[in-house]
């Protein structure tokens, strides 16, 4: 299959004005994506600073134990 040829394909370029809609609507909401995309990328840095932390004091508590 040629490139020319993948370019009308019907995965590619929709064969009627109703499925071209179908498409669109079915696409994904750029600024939902953007806002869920920086949710995840907070809450994987809110976890990455917990657990951090959390080393941190274990190995305060740790030291503590150890030492008299």
């Amino acid at each position: 299959m040629s490139a020319a040829e993948c370019l009308v394909h019907p995965w590619i370029k929709p064969l009627s004005r109703k499925q071209a809609l179908s498409r669109s609507r079915s696409s994904i909401n750029m600024r939902n994506f953007r806002k869920f995309n920086a949710r995840r990328k907070w809450k994987l840095s809110y976890n990455t600073v917990s657990a951090c932390n959390r080393l941190c004091r274990l190995r305060r508590e740790d030291e503590e134990l150890v030492s008299p």
